[in-house]
């Protein structure tokens, strides 16, 4: 696809936002956030946000600060690493979704989530998450955490303290040095 037809796609999808609430940018190149974004949808109130399948290395502050009634973000399928402070700013988001990216962990702003229900982290690098926190979101009812290199302590705490449903790898050890 050429930049000119990317462009025009962002344009389209832009503008179907202004009319449905939903910002859908999947599948359209994207290697960083189009600040343009937040010119065309500065009287749009988005509450939906699908920026999956994309080639993404972070997710922009400006994000949280911009589409703060957000009840679903769908960040699948990129390069990102970490989450910024500010994603503690959708205080209305129902649904995170971000299988299949380079999340190491969650930042310390994430657990006050309060309405947070569904969050799919699926296919990371995740080998730490504060547990205690995690389990005392109130709203929370399933955790997706396939595929992750979680901690054997980590893993043991949420299989232990889980009040939602949890989907988890098990723990596999490294025997690789025995013979």
């Amino acid at each position: 696809m050429s930049a000119a037809a990317a462009v025009t796609r962002v344009v389209r999808r832009c503008n179907d936002a202004a009319e449905t609430q939903k910002l859908d940018l999947s599948s359209c190149i994207l290697e960083s956030f189009p600040d343009a974004v937040f010119h065309l949808l500065r009287n749009t109130v988005v509450l939906s946000c699908n920026l999956s399948n994309n080639n993404l290395k972070k997710v922009v502050g400006k994000l949280c600060q911009n589409f703060t009634q957000l009840t679903e973000l769908n960040i699948c399928d990129n390069q990102i690493d970490s989450l910024p402070d500010s994603i503690g700013l959708l205080t209305q988001l129902r649904t995170f979704a971000a299988t299949q990216n380079k999340l190491v962990g969650l930042p310390t702003s994430f657990y006050s989530l309060e309405k947070l229900e569904t969050l799919e982290l699926g296919s990371n690098e995740i080998t730490e998450l504060d547990v205690e926190r995690l389990c005392n979101m109130p709203a929370l009812k399933k955790v997706v955490l396939l595929g992750n290199p979680l901690t054997q302590e980590v893993h043991q705490q949420l299989l232990s303290n889980a009040n939602f449903e949890l989907i988890v790898s098990d723990v596999v050890d490294n025997f690789s040095d025995v013979d």
